[in-house]
């Protein structure tokens, strides 16, 4: 059985001026350029360690408004040829005149926080239900192919609904009117 190993390091960090958790931390390769969807989530870390003195971080961890921590999070795939994840690990895409290749999906960290936010890499929130929704979105479209289209028409509307009121839900942060 192979096994690969992913290790990532940097600086998580409580942007806002309130106390927050990190209660999860998910391993991620973006579907899209935007973020809305997923191509893998995983959420079985190995282990994350606090870099300055190696000892471990457990979950949920409590931040103050403004504070950092320099981590390392490993996450393993066991058994990854024998799953999605071979065509994730592998796929190359060709740049230049062909010669050279790079990795075709980049594998990156999302962070939920103890209200149920979800962060990117970058700190920018995410839609999680417009995710999960996204994620079960070949579901419908099968029954599509069986002429099953309300279904699929459901679904959709579902996505733009949350899409909306996630809109919504960010302005409405913004401003201080939600938390």
């Amino acid at each position: 059985m192979n096994v690969c190993t992913l290790t990532f390091e940097g600086i998580v960090m409580n942007h806002s001026q309130d106390v927050n958790s990190l209660k999860s931390i998910y391993v991620v390769v973006w579907e899209n350029q935007s973020r809305t969807s997923c191509r893998t989530m995983g959420r079985v870390i190995n282990k994350v360690t606090e870099v300055a003195t190696g000892n471990p971080v457990n979950l949920p961890r409590l931040f103050a408004a403004r504070e950092g921590l320099r981590i390392e999070v490993e996450y393993k795939i066991i058994g990854w040829d024998k799953s999605h994840q071979a065509e994730l690990l592998t796929a190359q895409k060709p740049i230049g005149d062909g010669k050279f290749f790079l990795d075709r999906y980049h594998y990156v960290l999302a962070f939920e926080d103890i209200n149920g936010h979800l962060f990117d890499q970058e700190g920018r929130m995410r839609n999680r239900k417009e995710i999960d929704l996204r994620w079960t979105l070949p579901n419908s479209l099968r029954g599509v192919e069986h002429g099953i289209t309300l279904a699929f028409v459901k679904h959709k509307l579902q996505i733009y609904k949350s899409r909306m009121l996630f809109t919504v839900k960010k302005a409405m942060l913004l401003v201080g009117l939600w938390r």
